[in-house]
């Protein structure tokens, strides 16, 4: 349980006097210290072995969860996570983030592994819609049918959408057709 610090590579962890990461396979886990944070990870630092045939490069998974049967939203190679945040998601009950490295080949070639900044954040919840017809009168109370003529104005009502605990600034109507206001 961690809210904040770095998360490197085993060989800035001075396994390997501060050196290259090695040629080993691991899997680390980053939880929050408090029930319903999230951990954020943003890569200060990020360069991994590459090879010509790409089935060879060392491959940093990321994971939305606790293991790696968790959804997987991130996979890095090269320098391809420079600058890169990653956040466990709403729908992630443990809030944790876990990291699965497979080294290929090792660090060579000058290839220096990777930091991470690690910090604990509140995840904010997606908005619901709640919205309802108002003009013209559905076919029957409760249904969304109704009859309209040809350029004849409709009207909706949006005010029940909750937008986790804060008023809604601006409501997008996408109308299915490519219409959207």
């Amino acid at each position: 349980m961690i809210c904040d610090g770095f998360f490197f590579d085993d060989g800035l962890l001075g396994e390997v006097d501060g050196g290259p990461y090695t040629n080993q396979d691991y899997t680390i886990t980053i939880c929050p210290e408090t029930d319903g944070d999230a951990i954020q990870v943003v890569f200060l630092a990020f360069d991994l072995q590459t090879n010509a045939n790409p089935n060879n490069n060392d491959v940093l998974y990321v994971y939305d969860g606790d293991n790696t049967g968790a959804e997987m939203v991130g996979a890095g190679t090269n320098n391809s996570l420079q600058g890169v945040s990653f956040t466990a998601s709403t729908f992630n009950p443990t809030g944790c983030l876990t990291f699965q490295f497979f080294s290929n080949n090792g660090a060579t070639a000058g290839a220096a592994g990777w930091v991470g900044d690690i910090s604990c954040v509140t995840p904010c919840t997606y908005p619901e819609s709640g919205y309802e017809m108002t003009d013209p009168d559905p076919f029957e109370e409760g249904q969304p049918s109704v009859g309209v003529c040809p350029n004849q104005e409709v009207s909706y009502d949006g005010s029940r959408s909750l937008g986790d605990g804060v008023d809604l600034e601006y409501w997008i109507w996408n109308w299915g057709n490519e219409t959207v206001d």
